[in-house]
């Protein structure tokens, strides 16, 4: 019950974009939780909100505020890796579109060999920016229909909700991650808007594919709506914030 609720609080300040209030209540409720989960996704927020000081002090505190079993040392090596590029980016102030061959590197380490919230990052990234091919595993129930192993679940950072599509970070930077939460057989489009409906962008999501990295290098900061169709129908739509 009270991961549910806990659940619920967090879309409901991620998806609330009218109320200032909103946000500042995430970063709360996440900096009093004491769950790794919570804090990976408040390394995110912080992120997301231009905060590198915060996100890189709280990443690496977590290694000795915390006992860590092997499974969790490995997703912790991994996001630390995940986040050491993150924060070399932005101190050199270089685009994700402009990676060195180091971190390509380590992109693609995490890519190919990590099935967590860092791998799957990873992945969006090189999908968007080296043309990285990735279909996703499909979990099947056992046999004794119990519920099949989670590969990853790329939603500890962002929760999958009950609507088929979410984005984060929100407030974004350099550029968000749009997932999917519906089959995506036959490729759906994204559309992007300025706050005054006038489209931006339009870009073609593979089929098969339900994360997707869009960049917004060339975007300036104010309120945008992301819309997506699929099979010509519009699938949900999104509003964020750019902040720079």
């Amino acid at each position: 019950m009270i991961n549910s609720s806990l659940k619920y609080l967090k879309q409901l300040y991620r998806n609330d974009t009218l109320n200032p209030w909103a946000h500042d209540s995430l970063i709360t409720l996440l900096e009093n939780e004491n769950g790794l989960t919570e804090k990976y996704q408040l390394v995110f927020e912080y992120i997301g909100m231009g905060n590198w000081s915060a996100a890189n002090n709280l990443m690496t505190s977590l290694s000795s505020s915390y006992s860590m079993n092997l499974q969790k040392q490995e997703v912790y090596t991994d996001m630390q890796g995940l986040t050491d590029v993150l924060f070399d980016l932005h101190q050199t102030n270089t685009s994700i579109y402009n990676l060195s061959e180091t971190q390509k590197t380590t992109l693609y380490g995490l890519a190919d060999n990590s099935q967590n919230i860092a791998g799957a990052i990873a992945r969006n990234i090189l999908i968007q920016v080296e043309g990285y091919e990735y279909t996703e595993p499909v979990i099947l129930p056992e046999n004794s229909l119990k519920s099949g192993n989670i590969v990853f679940d790329l939603p500890d950072i962002r929760n999958f909700t009950p609507e088929y599509v979410n984005i984060y970070p929100n407030p974004a930077l350099n550029y968000i991650i749009i997932e999917l939460n519906k089959g995506n057989a036959t490729g759906a489009i994204v559309n992007l808007f300025n706050n005054n409906g006038k489209m931006l962008r339009s870009v073609n999501i593979p089929a098969q594919q339900q994360n997707y990295v869009l960049g917004l290098k060339d975007i300036p900061s104010g309120m945008y709506i992301i819309e997506v169709e699929y099979d010509g129908k519009t699938l949900g739509s999104k509003k964020f914030t750019v902040i720079k």
